[in-house]
Protein backbone atom coordinates (compact mmCIF):
# COMPACT_ATOMS: atom_id res chain seq x y z
CA UNK A 1 0.00 0.00 0.00
CA UNK A 2 2.65 1.92 1.09
CA UNK A 3 4.81 1.67 -2.62
CA UNK A 4 1.54 2.48 -3.97
CA UNK A 5 0.79 6.30 -2.56
CA UNK A 6 4.85 6.94 -3.26
CA UNK A 7 4.23 5.89 -6.26
CA UNK A 8 1.63 8.01 -6.87
CA UNK A 9 2.68 11.08 -4.99
CA UNK A 10 5.67 10.74 -7.23
CA UNK A 11 3.74 11.23 -10.36
CA UNK A 12 1.63 14.27 -9.17
CA UNK A 13 5.23 15.86 -8.43
CA UNK A 14 6.08 14.85 -11.74
CA UNK A 15 3.57 15.91 -13.12
CA UNK A 16 3.36 19.35 -11.33
CA UNK A 17 7.30 20.18 -12.77
CA UNK A 18 5.83 19.40 -16.39
CA UNK A 19 2.98 21.69 -16.64
CA UNK A 20 4.48 24.70 -15.32
CA UNK A 21 4.78 27.38 -17.83
CA UNK A 22 7.83 28.54 -19.54
CA UNK A 23 8.45 31.79 -19.11
CA UNK A 24 10.82 32.58 -21.97
CA UNK A 25 7.26 31.34 -23.93
CA UNK A 26 5.43 33.33 -22.27
CA UNK A 27 7.62 36.84 -22.34
CA UNK A 28 7.84 36.13 -26.22
CA UNK A 29 4.09 35.66 -26.78
CA UNK A 30 3.47 38.89 -24.89
CA UNK A 31 6.50 40.45 -27.18
CA UNK A 32 4.45 38.79 -30.44
CA UNK A 33 1.10 40.57 -29.07
CA UNK A 34 2.30 43.80 -28.45
CA UNK A 35 4.07 44.12 -31.54
CA UNK A 36 1.14 42.79 -33.17
CA UNK A 37 -1.45 45.44 -31.93
CA UNK A 38 1.38 48.36 -32.11
CA UNK A 39 1.75 47.39 -36.46
CA UNK A 40 -0.36 50.13 -37.36
CA UNK A 41 1.40 52.77 -35.29
CA UNK A 42 3.88 54.89 -37.87
CA UNK A 43 7.64 53.75 -37.50
CA UNK A 44 9.67 55.01 -34.94
CA UNK A 45 12.52 57.80 -36.44
CA UNK A 46 15.81 56.78 -37.09
CA UNK A 47 17.68 57.88 -34.55
CA UNK A 48 21.18 55.82 -34.15
CA UNK A 49 21.37 56.91 -29.78
CA UNK A 50 17.44 55.91 -29.27
CA UNK A 51 17.93 52.21 -29.39
CA UNK A 52 14.14 51.64 -29.10
CA UNK A 53 11.01 49.57 -30.30
CA UNK A 54 7.25 50.13 -30.28
CA UNK A 55 7.26 46.96 -27.57
CA UNK A 56 10.15 48.62 -25.41
CA UNK A 57 8.12 51.84 -24.90
CA UNK A 58 5.23 50.48 -24.33
CA UNK A 59 6.90 48.03 -21.47
CA UNK A 60 8.21 50.76 -19.90
CA UNK A 61 5.29 52.88 -19.72
CA UNK A 62 3.75 49.70 -17.93
CA UNK A 63 6.57 49.62 -15.50
CA UNK A 64 7.19 53.44 -14.66
CA UNK A 65 4.20 54.71 -14.94
CA UNK A 66 1.66 51.89 -14.37
CA UNK A 67 0.40 52.25 -17.66
CA UNK A 68 -0.55 56.05 -17.50
CA UNK A 69 0.92 57.46 -20.54
CA UNK A 70 0.23 61.40 -19.82
CA UNK A 71 3.39 61.99 -18.08
CA UNK A 72 5.81 60.00 -20.32
CA UNK A 73 4.43 62.09 -23.30
CA UNK A 74 4.59 65.40 -20.88
CA UNK A 75 8.40 64.59 -20.80
CA UNK A 76 8.78 64.39 -24.13
CA UNK A 77 7.12 67.34 -25.32
CA UNK A 78 9.20 69.16 -22.80
CA UNK A 79 12.01 68.12 -24.24
CA UNK A 80 11.21 68.97 -27.54
CA UNK A 81 10.63 72.23 -25.64
CA UNK A 82 13.96 72.54 -24.86
CA UNK A 83 15.78 71.68 -28.24
CA UNK A 84 13.91 74.53 -29.47
CA UNK A 85 15.06 76.81 -27.37
CA UNK A 86 18.49 76.26 -27.92
CA UNK A 87 17.74 76.15 -31.40
CA UNK A 88 16.17 79.13 -30.98
CA UNK A 89 19.31 80.67 -29.39
CA UNK A 90 21.76 79.83 -31.93
CA UNK A 91 22.97 77.32 -29.36
CA UNK A 92 24.40 73.71 -29.66
CA UNK A 93 22.96 70.12 -28.48
CA UNK A 94 26.02 67.90 -27.71
CA UNK A 95 25.23 64.03 -27.84
CA UNK A 96 27.63 62.47 -25.39
CA UNK A 97 28.01 58.93 -26.21
CA UNK A 98 28.46 59.38 -29.84
CA UNK A 99 30.63 63.00 -29.34
CA UNK A 100 27.94 64.70 -31.89
CA UNK A 101 26.82 68.24 -31.95
CA UNK A 102 23.64 69.15 -33.18
CA UNK A 103 22.80 72.95 -33.93
CA UNK A 104 21.14 74.89 -36.93
CA UNK A 105 19.77 72.68 -39.54
CA UNK A 106 20.64 69.28 -37.84
CA UNK A 107 18.82 70.83 -34.68
CA UNK A 108 16.02 71.40 -36.64
CA UNK A 109 16.24 67.73 -37.98
CA UNK A 110 16.12 66.21 -34.67
CA UNK A 111 13.24 68.28 -33.54
CA UNK A 112 11.38 67.29 -36.30
CA UNK A 113 12.29 63.64 -35.02
CA UNK A 114 11.20 64.12 -31.59
CA UNK A 115 8.01 65.53 -32.69
CA UNK A 116 7.60 61.90 -34.65
CA UNK A 117 8.63 60.00 -32.07
CA UNK A 118 5.53 62.07 -30.01
CA UNK A 119 3.45 61.15 -32.62
CA UNK A 120 4.21 57.36 -32.67
CA UNK A 121 3.70 57.16 -28.57
CA UNK A 122 0.36 59.12 -29.06
CA UNK A 123 -0.81 56.40 -31.32
CA UNK A 124 0.49 53.89 -28.73
CA UNK A 125 -1.29 55.62 -26.11
CA UNK A 126 -4.22 55.33 -28.25
CA UNK A 127 -4.14 50.99 -28.45
CA UNK A 128 -2.46 50.17 -24.83
CA UNK A 129 -4.03 52.98 -22.65
CA UNK A 130 -4.86 51.84 -19.35
CA UNK A 131 -3.27 48.22 -20.31
CA UNK A 132 -0.49 46.42 -19.11
CA UNK A 133 1.91 43.96 -21.00
CA UNK A 134 2.12 41.76 -18.65
CA UNK A 135 4.76 38.85 -18.45
CA UNK A 136 7.03 40.90 -20.26
CA UNK A 137 10.73 41.54 -19.86
CA UNK A 138 13.16 43.77 -21.92
CA UNK A 139 15.77 46.39 -21.82
CA UNK A 140 13.69 49.90 -21.75
CA UNK A 141 17.04 51.87 -21.31
CA UNK A 142 16.68 53.77 -24.75
CA UNK A 143 13.04 54.53 -23.72
CA UNK A 144 13.67 57.70 -21.61
CA UNK A 145 14.16 60.86 -22.07
CA UNK A 146 17.38 60.89 -24.09
CA UNK A 147 20.12 60.61 -21.48
CA UNK A 148 22.60 61.82 -23.75
CA UNK A 149 22.00 64.89 -24.76
CA UNK A 150 22.46 67.82 -22.77
CA UNK A 151 23.13 71.44 -24.10
CA UNK A 152 26.68 72.13 -24.54
CA UNK A 153 26.12 75.83 -25.37
CA UNK A 154 23.53 78.26 -26.12
CA UNK A 155 23.90 82.30 -26.82
CA UNK A 156 21.33 84.86 -26.50
CA UNK A 157 18.74 81.98 -25.12
CA UNK A 158 14.82 82.99 -24.82
CA UNK A 159 14.53 81.73 -21.21
CA UNK A 160 18.11 80.60 -20.43
CA UNK A 161 21.35 82.61 -19.77
CA UNK A 162 24.19 82.20 -22.53
CA UNK A 163 26.20 81.52 -19.53
CA UNK A 164 24.27 78.68 -17.74
CA UNK A 165 25.51 75.02 -18.56
CA UNK A 166 22.84 72.35 -18.19
CA UNK A 167 23.43 68.70 -17.69
CA UNK A 168 21.37 65.68 -17.58
CA UNK A 169 22.40 62.35 -15.91
CA UNK A 170 20.31 59.30 -16.78
CA UNK A 171 22.41 56.11 -15.42
CA UNK A 172 23.10 55.03 -12.07
CA UNK A 173 19.19 54.88 -11.53
CA UNK A 174 19.65 58.35 -11.77
CA UNK A 175 17.49 61.38 -13.16
CA UNK A 176 18.65 64.27 -13.14
CA UNK A 177 19.53 67.86 -14.49
CA UNK A 178 22.05 69.68 -13.20
CA UNK A 179 22.57 73.33 -13.95
CA UNK A 180 25.81 75.47 -13.39
CA UNK A 181 25.82 79.71 -13.73
CA UNK A 182 27.06 82.71 -12.62
CA UNK A 183 25.64 84.87 -9.94
CA UNK A 184 27.71 87.72 -10.59
CA UNK A 185 31.73 85.94 -9.58
CA UNK A 186 30.10 83.46 -7.65
CA UNK A 187 29.45 80.09 -9.23
CA UNK A 188 25.91 78.39 -8.80
CA UNK A 189 25.26 75.45 -9.33
CA UNK A 190 21.57 73.38 -9.06
CA UNK A 191 20.58 69.64 -9.03
CA UNK A 192 16.89 68.49 -9.70
CA UNK A 193 15.67 65.15 -9.48
CA UNK A 194 13.94 64.20 -12.18
CA UNK A 195 13.05 60.70 -11.30
CA UNK A 196 12.10 58.43 -8.24
CA UNK A 197 13.17 59.57 -4.86
CA UNK A 198 16.60 58.05 -4.37
CA UNK A 199 17.41 55.26 -2.43
CA UNK A 200 19.93 55.92 -0.43
CA UNK A 201 22.88 59.25 -0.07
CA UNK A 202 24.74 60.08 -3.04
CA UNK A 203 27.80 62.30 -3.14
CA UNK A 204 27.82 65.86 -4.70
CA UNK A 205 31.12 66.98 -4.77
CA UNK A 206 32.58 70.56 -6.27
CA UNK A 207 35.99 70.98 -7.60
CA UNK A 208 38.31 73.20 -9.02
CA UNK A 209 39.07 71.21 -12.09
CA UNK A 210 42.64 72.46 -12.34
CA UNK A 211 44.33 69.24 -10.18
CA UNK A 212 41.03 68.11 -8.98
CA UNK A 213 40.71 70.12 -5.92
CA UNK A 214 38.16 69.42 -3.63
CA UNK A 215 35.82 72.75 -2.50
CA UNK A 216 32.87 71.13 -1.32
CA UNK A 217 31.15 67.97 -0.60
CA UNK A 218 27.44 67.26 0.75
CA UNK A 219 25.42 63.79 1.23
CA UNK A 220 22.05 64.10 0.26
CA UNK A 221 18.76 61.65 -0.54
CA UNK A 222 16.70 64.05 -2.74
CA UNK A 223 12.67 63.40 -3.81
CA UNK A 224 11.48 63.22 -6.90
CA UNK A 225 11.34 66.79 -8.01
CA UNK A 226 13.19 68.15 -5.29
CA UNK A 227 16.31 70.61 -6.10
CA UNK A 228 19.79 71.08 -3.75
CA UNK A 229 21.32 74.69 -4.68
CA UNK A 230 25.38 75.65 -4.04
CA UNK A 231 26.98 78.70 -4.10
CA UNK A 232 30.23 78.17 -4.12
CA UNK A 233 31.51 81.54 -2.75
CA UNK A 234 34.98 82.80 -3.12
CA UNK A 235 37.68 83.37 -0.85
CA UNK A 236 40.10 85.99 -1.85
CA UNK A 237 41.77 84.02 -5.24
CA UNK A 238 41.25 80.59 -3.82
CA UNK A 239 38.81 79.74 -6.30
CA UNK A 240 39.43 81.46 -9.25
CA UNK A 241 39.25 79.61 -12.48
CA UNK A 242 36.65 76.61 -13.72
CA UNK A 243 34.93 75.12 -10.75
CA UNK A 244 33.26 71.45 -11.74
CA UNK A 245 30.03 69.37 -10.04
CA UNK A 246 29.99 65.77 -9.85
CA UNK A 247 26.95 63.49 -8.21
CA UNK A 248 28.20 59.80 -7.02
CA UNK A 249 25.64 57.85 -5.68
CA UNK A 250 25.99 55.21 -3.08
CA UNK A 251 23.97 52.42 -4.30
CA UNK A 252 25.97 52.61 -7.45
CA UNK A 253 29.49 53.55 -9.62
CA UNK A 254 29.82 56.05 -12.23
CA UNK A 255 33.71 57.07 -13.00
CA UNK A 256 34.42 59.95 -11.91
CA UNK A 257 33.81 62.95 -14.28
CA UNK A 258 32.46 66.33 -14.05
CA UNK A 259 28.52 66.24 -14.86
CA UNK A 260 29.03 70.09 -15.90
CA UNK A 261 31.78 72.86 -15.62
CA UNK A 262 31.70 76.98 -15.23
CA UNK A 263 34.34 79.52 -14.60
CA UNK A 264 33.56 83.13 -13.51
CA UNK A 265 35.00 86.10 -13.60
Amino acid sequence: MSRRINSFIGLALIAGVTTLPNQAVLAQSSTDLIAAKAASCPALPDVIWWKTTHVKIVRYVDRKYSGDWTPYIIKWENYKKKMQGILDGNGTALVKSRDIRLRGKQLAEHIIQIEERLVVTRCLKDKFSGQVAQNGTGNSSGDRINPNVHQASLVNGPAISKEDQIASIVEAKLDVEVTARCDGDTPTFQVTNLGDKWPRLAAISIHRTDGNALVSKRRMKLANSQQATFKIRKRGKALRGEIGIFVQPSWAKRPFRYDTKIRCK
